[in-house]
């Protein structure tokens, strides 16, 4: 069983001829292979963790995209009342009429809040299309659904507009 010199160096020869003939890409999955076995064992963790860290963001930011395309396409859909609303162009004076007749026992008659939120500068904070729904919805207890006419809302959404 005792080897030659030269049969060392034979075998030794065409392993680094077997080596050259692997391609680029079996290269580095031969030295990934390698690597792995000589990395700590937190080092690993860290490796899957890592890789797995941005397979779960990159699905969530897809999942948070088809949920806002729902959103959004479901609040795309045309209203008939609001569009006649919008259409319109309203009186102020008139709004804070039916503001204090219909809102200030909740908002306050300067409507600064009072059980219901303070509508100062609500204009600025919420969209039109969002006051409306929100008015005619009544859907955050204990704010009761209105559905004023067209004009109606469009004048209180003016009067709101000057607050």
């Amino acid at each position: 069983m005792l080897h030659s010199l030269s049969d060392i160096a034979e075998s030794h020869s065409s392993l680094s001829s077997a080596d050259s003939s692997v391609g680029f890409g079996q290269e580095r999955v031969l030295s990934q292979r390698q690597d792995t076995g000589s990395l700590s064992p937190a080092l690993r963790v860290r490796s899957f963790f890592s890789t797995w860290g941005r397979r779960l963001s990159l699905g969530l930011i897809a999942l948070l995209l088809v949920f806002f395309w729902i959103w959004w396409g479901g609040a795309a859909k045309v209203d008939p009342y609001t569009e006649a609303v919008l259409s319109l162009s309203g009186e102020a004076s008139h709004g804070a009429s039916l503001f204090a007749l219909n809102c200030a026992a909740c908002h306050g008659e300067e409507a600064d809040g009072r059980v219901g939120p303070s509508l100062r500068g609500v204009s600025s904070r919420r969209s039109e299309r969002f006051i409306i729904r929100q008015v005619t919805s009544g859907s955050t207890p204990p704010m009761p659904q209105f559905q004023p006419d067209p004009q109606e809302m469009a004048d209180l959404l003016s009067y709101l507009k000057s607050l």
